[in-house]
């Protein structure tokens, strides 16, 4: 199991970054509170991603989310207008950690790019079985799930690919991430370009190898 969980919020089309928004609760009028007193409370987390040195770095950033805000219009108000036309903002996981419900969100590219202070981990932690996750995934583990994502949308989504072609040297990196897959792909997604079919060999009358 990876270590980000991968039931994520429900996949929403992905598509670059919209115009910042005004982040507007939509809880009745004098119900403000960051946590609802019987609730779970819930924390934004982006991943910004960028390139140096030939190397995928990452940094952190999380933000409560009020009551009454959607998560997306809190992500993209987080980052303001400091994101260009090319960039991605993606739902890519959450998990539960330390009492709260972390959402998070993958950004590429990083609008500070030397800002980023960590690598990609090159896996995700495993747990036990299928039914007891990593219970404290690393961070940069948590920015390869969203790598893998994100790399899955680079070939299938035609928003994404079209951003990652305008940043090539970045979703080169993030697209090494690209999950191995088994098997005929399902019908309706494409094939990357750079997936290669599997040589089937024919035996030939008499051999027994």
């Amino acid at each position: 199991m990876e270590a980000a969980k991968a039931n994520a919020p429900r996949n929403r089309r992905a598509s670059t970054v919209p115009a910042p928004e005004p982040l507007e609760s939509r809880e009745p009028a004098g119900t403000g509170g960051a946590v609802p007193d019987d609730g779970v409370p819930v924390t934004i987390e982006l991943i910004l991603l960028g390139a140096r040195a030939g190397a995928l770095t990452f940094r952190r950033l999380t933000v409560p989310l009020p009551r009454g805000v959607e998560p997306d219009a809190l992500a993209r108000h987080t980052l303001g207008d400091r994101l260009d036309r090319d960039a991605v903002l993606h739902s890519t996981s959450w998990r539960f950690e330390n009492d709260r419900i972390v959402i998070t969100y993958a950004v590429a590219p990083d609008p500070d790019p030397r800002a980023g202070d960590r690598l990609v981990a090159e896996a995700v932690a495993q747990g036990s079985d299928g039914r007891h996750p990593h219970a404290q995934p690393d961070h940069a583990q948590v920015a390869t799930h969203a790598c893998r994502h994100l790399a899955f949308l680079m070939a299938t989504d035609a928003a994404i690919a079209k951003a990652s072609r305008r940043q090539p040297v970045l979703w080169r990196l993030i697209a090494r991430f690209t999950p191995k897959v088994a098997g005929e792909l399902p019908r309706g997604i494409r094939r990357s370009p750079s997936a290669a079919r599997p040589r089937v060999r024919h035996p030939r009358r008499g051999d027994t190898s």
